[in-house]
């Protein structure tokens, strides 16, 4: 991205899966500084809450600048340096007094699963989770993080969280199809002994955990085109889905259910939701019954343009409509 501040313009190169660069100009430029001492600080923030993307900066130039006193120490810019040099133990301790549920504990759990300490990464990961209200931000935060592809990260997570997992993987804002090849087969491995038949013995948590595993695998296998492995899976899991409270979740279903059947060109499969609550009319009937359609009467002429089509027929409708307007009415034979 080159900016131009005295043009008021700026340039974004783009390159997809190593293709040629290329060059557009940006519909919004960046708005000029205020003069006076400026500072540059490279931030990253979720943009778009249902795709991921990794993002890499090798270098930043700045033309027209005088450099000014050296701003203050950043503690994470120094473990972001030493992330970036793959000194992983030097970063864990500068990150050993990171405040729970912060920023920087998800950093460092992310940091002792990568180094190979899964079970030190679960514990830190159950203390932060331990009595946060549902609104924190560091809901947000691991969930953004486990939308990459699967790696140790995951396996901390698992260990942590167990089946309450597969909920936060089943994020209706989220959709499926943005998942990766490496996602899809971390699913069908995981849930490859998952049984279509909910637990036996457990409460409604236990239940709600094995509908969202079999979403998660009904949904993985639709992604792997194997459409007839997920309808199945797909219609277990909607006989468990409360119509009250899981009613935007049973549309979602129903409608990948639908897609099933026409692909499998299997039209016995699409579901109908017969616990969809009935739909009342309010309207008053009117007092009598619906007015029979006005018959039509075909004129005799057009008949004969049965073969005809498109507009060849409309020139012969015209052609007759004129023929009378000039040669006026018929006489009948005497």
């Amino acid at each position: 991205m080159r900016h131009f501040p005295d043009l008021g313009t700026t340039h974004l190169e783009i390159a997809l899966d190593g293709g040629e660069p290329r060059r557009v100009l940006t519909k919004h430029p960046i708005k000029p500084p205020p003069p006076g001492p400026l500072r540059l600080r490279v931030l990253n923030r979720p943009v778009q809450p249902d795709s991921v993307a990794d993002l890499q900066v090798f270098a930043v130039e700045l033309s027209g600048l005088r450099r000014a006193d050296p701003p203050p120490a950043d503690p994470s810019l120094a473990v972001a340096r030493l992330v970036a040099e793959e000194e992983i133990e030097a970063a864990l301790e500068r990150l050993a007094a990171a405040p729970v549920a912060s920023p920087e504990a998800l950093w460092r759990i992310d940091l002792l699963a990568r180094a190979g300490r899964l079970d030190e990464a679960a514990d830190h990961l159950r203390s932060s989770l331990a009595g946060l209200p549902e609104d924190h931000p560091f809901h947000a935060r691991l969930s953004q993080r486990l939308m990459r592809d699967p790696d140790n990260f995951l396996l901390a997570a698992k260990r942590a969280l167990g089946p309450a997992l597969y909920d936060i993987f089943l994020d209706p804002g989220r959709n499926e199809i943005l998942w990766r090849p490496a996602r899809i087969r971390h699913h069908l491995a995981d849930l490859a002994d998952l049984p279509r038949e909910p637990p036996a013995h457990g409460g409604p948590e236990a239940l709600r955990h094995h509908r969202s595993a079999l979403l998660l695998r009904g949904l993985a296998w639709q992604r792997a085109g194997r459409d007839d492995l997920s309808v199945r899976d797909l219609e277990a899991a909607l006989s468990l889905l409360e119509v009250a409270e899981d009613q935007h979740m049973r549309k979602y279903v129903l409608r990948r259910l639908v897609d099933a059947s026409i692909r499998l060109r299997d039209p016995t499969r699409a579901p109908v939701d017969h616990r969809r609550p009935p739909r009342v009319d309010h309207r008053r009937a009117p007092a009598r019954g619906p007015a029979p359609a006005p018959r039509r009467r075909r004129d005799p002429h057009l008949r004969r343009l049965g073969p005809l089509r498109g507009a060849h027929a409309s020139l012969t409708v015209a052609g007759r409509a004129v023929g009378r307007l000039t040669s006026g009415p018929r006489r009948r034979p005497r």
